[in-house]
């Protein structure tokens, strides 16, 4: 008993690997933190599954607008007669009014979206209203 207990805490203690960094494991947790200024679809359509679990947003109804918006794309997306930028399409003062962070990362735009989808303002896309209002 007291063998297994020892086990267990020594699982749950983060492993420092090089440079000493303690927070390796969350790091490997969250592809949010590893987007870059130009995802991959794979990339994104893995920090949306994470985003929707974190806020606890509907993944299928998130990845749907999301697909319908972008094509899981980022960089150098716009639509709405250049209205709308990047993987969840934001104009840029809808952004600026409801968002923190920068207009031109997805890591910023998929979080202040799930935020925004949270608080009940999911009409504010286009694609979510077409498949999801009543």
């Amino acid at each position: 008993m007291l063998i297994a207990t020892i086990v267990l805490i020594a699982l749950l203690i983060p492993i420092k690997i090089q440079g000493g960094r303690s927070d390796a494991v969350q790091d490997q947790t969250d592809p949010l933190s590893s987007l870059s200024d130009n995802p991959t679809k794979e990339e994104i359509i893995e920090a949306v599954r994470y985003v929707a679990t974190r806020y606890l947003v509907d993944e299928s109804s998130l990845m749907q607008t999301i697909k319908c918006e972008s094509g899981f794309q980022h960089a150098g997306v716009f639509g709405d007669s250049m209205k709308a930028y990047g993987v969840a399409q934001f104009h840029k003062d809808t952004f600026e009014e409801n968002c923190d962070g920068s207009y031109y990362k997805a890591k910023d735009q998929l979080i202040c979206m799930v935020q925004m989808m949270k608080k009940g303002m999911g009409n504010r896309w286009s694609c979510w209203s077409k498949y999801f209002s009543n």
